[in-house]
């Protein structure tokens, strides 16, 4: 897999990752979905659905994580 195949697998832009990060990670998928939970939990409530959320972020890290092992 290159690393071309592996953003758009992720569902992130590798060019936008090359411009933004000088050939760094890019990981906009897994950090909106993490935001969302970020933002539904902050000063301890519970806006939403926060299960939901938290699932959506656990399958977000694992579709980054298998794709990772692909670059290898």
């Amino acid at each position: 897999m290159t690393p071309e195949e592996f953003y758009k697998e992720i569902g992130a832009d590798y060019q936008t990752a090359l411009s933004r990060m000088m050939g760094n990670l890019e990981l906009t998928p897994l950090y909106e979905t993490c935001t969302r939970l970020s933002d539904a939990t902050r000063g301890g409530k519970k806006d939403g659905d926060v299960q939901g959320l938290f699932l959506a972020v656990r399958e977000a890290y694992r579709n980054v994580m298998e794709n990772v092992k692909k670059l290898a």
